[in-house]
């Protein structure tokens, strides 16, 4: 029979390196920001230091004239610091009775590993977002026991899990807890977009938004966070966005409107005037990244050039078109990305810095699994947690891009 301290063993082993390799849940925007360079952190945080504003100094001289005032170039310096996120599993006590340990190593990969999966999942939506958890935009609710919210369509209900332990905020970051501030959910209707809890705060608002249970401004700060156009503080620099235009993403609100080819023309002209490699620098080296529907939408502007072709002599007939691409840029798919956006990323300007990457387990004194704990007792179930400490940067947003508002194709 399998002893504790043989599944402790297979868990920071075998179990973590098979996890790596057999890694399969397509989270494409966190992997390809952990493709790219990596940092560490320290207590302290890190610094990204950009070159913001040229020298102003300019004066046409007359004979004999003094030369102008002299000018300086602007450089800021914004910090990284590091968000921890967390997710804990359990396996029964029963793991004991499994009678070898290759027995024991493919009961415990397969429930760690599919933990691993959707950790890593969570992750990659967060790489979406702004920092501040949001998982569901909230359009109506009712409220109290066996309360409802319906949640807007842009992000759906596809960061929602029953079972998840939640709460209502306001969009300044307010929490309602009317009644009791946690929400557990107990049914999701993805077709109507309907979302059923244990209870909502009698407080809760149709204008809230749905964040992990204590978790509002602790996640990832991801796309929204990065490539955007608002003024404020940015990267740990008060102001930066207000004071320094360079530290604003290209970004046009196609305000409901379908993608066209003329938004994406206007996209990239917006980034080919704020491209640090020059107006007749390359662009090649940016990623379209879009949710699937807006590929869909970008497909059906090309239905009106099929044509017609001769029955004889075609072993298939293919209306369809198999790849795509705008101008040659390579366009990434992930059911991650906000229904309603399409990015334009030069990836090279993104760095992680991770202390622990995702999937890695949390070993205290050397065990990786722990007996539930109650008031004066254990329980016979072994549970176990998986960290990753970290955040994203971001060292020039002005090469990048978004078209935001995008109509939602049915």
């Amino acid at each position: 029979m399998a002893t504790t301290a043989t599944a402790q063993v297979i868990m920071r082993t075998v179990v973590a390196d098979k996890i790596v390799k057999t890694f399969e849940q397509d989270p494409v925007l966190l992997d390809m920001f952990l493709d790219g360079k990596n940092n560490k952190l320290n207590s302290l945080g890190a610094g990204i230091a950009a070159y913001v504003q040229e020298n102003p100094s300019l004066k046409s001289l007359l004979e004999s004239d003094y030369f102008p005032v002299p000018g300086e170039t602007a450089d800021v310096l914004m910090k990284i610091t590091a968000v921890d996120q967390a997710q804990s599993g359990h396996i029964s006590g029963r793991l004991l009775d499994i009678p070898d340990a290759l027995m024991l190593e493919g009961a415990l990969s397969r429930v760690t590993r599919d933990d691993t999966e959707t950790f890593k999942k969570k992750l990659n939506q967060q790489s979406y977002m702004n920092g501040t958890g949001v998982l569901a935009n909230v359009t109506a609710r009712v409220t109290g026991v066996a309360g409802t919210a319906t949640v807007a369509g842009a992000l759906g209900v596809s960061r929602l899990i029953v079972g998840a332990r939640v709460n209502f905020y306001t969009t300044a970051g307010v929490i309602h807890q009317a009644g009791g501030s946690v929400s557990v959910i107990t049914a999701i209707n993805p077709s109507t977009l309907v979302v059923t809890f244990d209870f909502v705060p009698t407080d809760a608002a149709g204008s809230d938004i749905i964040v992990a249970e204590g978790s509002y401004g602790l996640a990832f700060h991801g796309l929204a966070y990065h490539v955007n156009d608002e003024m404020g503080d940015y990267q740990g620099h008060a102001q930066a966005r207000t004071l320094y235009s360079r530290l604003r993403a290209a970004v046009i609100d196609a305000g409901g409107g379908a993608l066209s080819v003329s938004l994406i023309d206007r996209l990239l002209r917006t980034l080919r005037t704020m491209n640090t490699a020059g107006v007749n620098g390359t662009m090649d080296d940016i990623v379209m990244i879009s949710h699937p529907d807006q590929q869909l939408a970008y497909e059906q502007l090309g239905y009106g050039l099929t044509r017609t072709v001769a029955a004889s002599g075609n072993a298939k007939l293919d209306l369809g078109f198999p790849r795509f691409m705008h101008k040659g840029l390579r366009w990434k798919l992930d059911n991650d990305c906000p229904r309603d956006r399409m990015y334009f990323l030069r990836l090279s300007t993104f760095q992680t810095w991770m202390n622990r990457k995702p999937g890695l387990f949390i070993d205290a004194n050397g065990d990786s699994l722990r007996l539930k704990p109650g008031s004066a007792v254990y329980g016979w179930d072994y549970q176990f947690q998986m960290l990753c400490s970290g955040d994203i940067g971001c060292t020039n947003p002005s090469a990048n891009g978004v078209i935001k508002n995008l109509a939602l194709v049915a």
